[in-house]
This record gives C-alpha cells, sequence and structure tokens, in this order.
C-alpha cells in the first residue's frame, strides 16, 4: 500500500465496529460510506465512495461503545490505495485512512436515530469481498 496525501473525510459508517485482536493488538475496523449527489446525463443520482480506516489500542477501546452502522464520522490521516483480487479474480481498489484520527459528529440523541440507516450501496459490496 502505497501512501498519497493526507485527508478528512466525512460519511456514515457501514456497518457497526467490532473489536478484534487483544491486548496491545486490539484493532477497530471502520468502514465508511462518503456519499455524494453527481449529475450524469442530467439527471442527479446518489454516488458513493467506500473507505476503510483500522483504530488500534486504546483509542479503538474508547470507541467501540459509541459507534454503530449509521454513525456519522469525521476521519482524518493519510490515504493508502491498496489493490486487492476477489474470490472471483475480480481486481478491486481499496481507500484507507491510515493512522486516523477519528471524529464523532453527532449527539447521543442523533446516534440513536441513526441506527437504522441502511448504508447506499450494501446490495453493490458483500463482506466477502471485503479484504479484511
Amino acid at each position: 500500500m502505497s501512501d498519497i496525501a493526507t485527508v478528512t473525510v466525512t460519511g456514515r459508517l457501514g456497518r457497526t465496529p467490532e473489536l478484534e485482536g487483544s491486548g496491545d493488538k486490539v484493532r477497530l475496523r471502520l468502514r465508511i460510506a462518503v456519499s455524494d449527489r453527481v449529475r450524469v446525463d442530467g439527471e442527479w443520482q446518489n454516488a458513493t465512495i467506500w473507505m476503510s480506516a483500522t483504530v488500534w489500542g486504546r483509542r479503538a477501546e474508547s470507541l467501540v461503545g459509541m459507534l454503530s452502522k449509521g454513525s456519522r464520522v469525521a476521519v482524518s490521516g493519510r490515504l493508502g490505495v491498496r489493490e486487492y483480487t476477489t474470490r472471483d479474480g475480480e481486481v478491486r481498489t481499496d481507500l484507507e485512512v491510515r493512522y486516523p484520527d477519528v471524529a464523532l459528529l453527532e449527539s447521543k440523541r442523533e446516534r440513536q436515530k441513526s441506527s437504522s440507516w441502511d448504508s447506499p450501496s450494501d446490495a453493490d459490496f458483500s463482506d466477502d469481498e471485503i479484504p479484511f
């Protein structure tokens, strides 16, 4: 994976993150849907870019209880690009925010409402295709 630039993105989590690992190697993997409206052939359509970020250690432990599917977050860090091959042999590109700082962009009340949020392109992205 190569780092390209420093970025800040805002979006919604596509799934509820769960802690993985143990001890010093605890991590929290985030899948972030960054959505926009674009004009295609004169009509407005939703466009979604999926990005990932991994938070490690105590920061991961402190965030896990506050984040759920649909939570609105801002993530800042170094942008990385990685190619991988799915089980079907299709080459895909993954954008990842490396060494991220994560900020929750909603109140506790808003978090409760956003837990019912459906990610914009779940049908386009199966868990089996995610390389992590």
